[in-house]
């Protein structure tokens, strides 16, 4: 499937133009150190996640994702997410963060063993 970039700066599909999205089913790795991209822009309206790992110390590195908005949810470990101006959250197995638009935050592992979260980000109409 070819991906082209719009003068908008989004990326679409051919088969996105047309109309054609198709369900997808899409398996996680189970190397526990392992990051990857799940869904992007170029398989969805508008959506994009993916699985991140952080080792214990490690951090996502504070980030802003502009006009989308952010689902965080927690599957393993121990962290912290931090959002700008907000108090400090601690971040465990079935925790679910929601950023909104233009807000920086960070993800930090305080645990001690991998810290594993899925992050859904999607654009506000």
């Amino acid at each position: 499937m070819a991906v082209k970039k719009r003068s908008n700066g989004e990326y679409t599909s051919e088969c996105k133009m047309q109309g054609k999205l198709k369900p997808q089913r899409i398996t996680l790795p189970l190397d526990k150190n392992e990051c990857c991209s799940i869904l992007d822009p170029s398989q969805t309206m508008g959506v994009q996640s993916g699985l991140v790992t952080l080792m214990p110390g490690e951090e996502v590195g504070e980030h802003s994702t502009g006009a989308h908005e952010e689902t965080i949810i927690v599957l393993e470990g121990r962290g912290e997410v931090q959002v700008n101006g907000h108090d400090h959250q601690h971040a465990e197995y079935g925790t679910v963060f929601y950023v909104p638009p233009h807000m920086r935050h960070n993800v930090l592992n305080i645990g001690e063993g991998p810290l594993r979260y899925i992050y859904v980000v999607a654009r506000v109409l």
